[in-house]
């Protein structure tokens, strides 16, 4: 696994091993930051959250695309441990910040102001996206410009609206399907 893009392209990042572990994959990856682009067309200065981080790789390629700044939530001992060593790798110590501990615990109870970007990633199967998506609309996690990345399993219930959350389109990636949302527009 490597950053594609940005100023750390190219680096390699250390990758955790286990049944449970399910990084994603490059070409994956690769597919979604080009459709981020197309619809942010920057990266310069977001606030950027990473939940259910793993290895960090959504949140460092952001990084490497010139995110201001990225929180890292994972709540696994062995994957903080890499998760810490891919941020000091790549050079991203000063703006990052990890927090160890599991991610919904972390959105119902954390004070953060809203973020610009926003990744989920949990593990498939559990069925965990929706109560994600319920924290960050009750929370205000998502700045009103923001764009909401989640991932999930072919099993796994992902709803295509939570509150002012809506999904403006998904794609399927071998067995994974990313969704991508934003606020609802207001009526002027």
């Amino acid at each position: 696994m490597r950053i594609i893009a940005g100023t750390k392209r190219g680096k390699k990042l250390q990758c955790c091993t286990g049944k449970d572990i399910r990084p994603t994959s490059d070409r994956a990856r690769e597919a979604l930051f080009s459709s981020l682009f197309s619809q942010m067309g920057t990266f310069a200065g977001l606030r950027v959250l990473d939940l259910f981080s793993g290895t960090g790789a959504l949140g460092l390629e952001a990084l490497s695309r010139g995110a201001g700044s990225a929180v890292f939530v994972e709540k696994a001992a062995s994957s903080v441990s890499l998760l810490r060593s891919n941020i000091a790798h790549c050079g991203f110590t000063a703006n990052s910040q990890l927090v160890q501990r599991d991610a919904v615990q972390f959105l119902q109870s954390t004070t953060e102001s809203a973020f610009d970007l926003i990744f989920l990633d949990p593990p498939y199967g559990k069925n965990l996206i929706k109560p994600c998506l319920q924290s960050i609309v009750d929370s205000q996690l998502l700045s009103a410009d923001g764009m909401l990345c989640a991932e999930a399993g072919a099993t796994d219930e992902v709803p295509l609206q939570v509150g002012s959350l809506n999904c403006i389109r998904d794609r399927q990636y071998a067995r994974s399907r990313l969704y991508f949302f934003e606020h609802e527009a207001q009526e002027e």
